[in-house]
């Protein structure tokens, strides 16, 4: 997976790889963010890197991370 990442820019800065940001642990591997509402809710696809299974996400902004 390592050709794909889901990425986010903040505040104008570099991308961040969406993976690095999720808390805990998770089997999905983000590979792509389609679409962030005003929420700054995320969604887009994953692979499940036990099955590889590809899966839709959304992911909830957890603020002062």
């Amino acid at each position: 997976f390592d050709d794909a990442h889901a990425a986010i820019w903040r505040g104008g800065g570099a991308a961040a790889d969406l993976n690095d940001l999720v808390a805990g642990t998770t089997p999905l591997y983000l590979l792509t963010a389609m679409n962030i509402d005003d929420a700054g809710e995320i969604v887009g696809f994953a692979v499940d890197t036990r099955s590889g299974e590809v899966h839709a996400f959304r992911a909830t902004p957890v603020h002062g991370r």
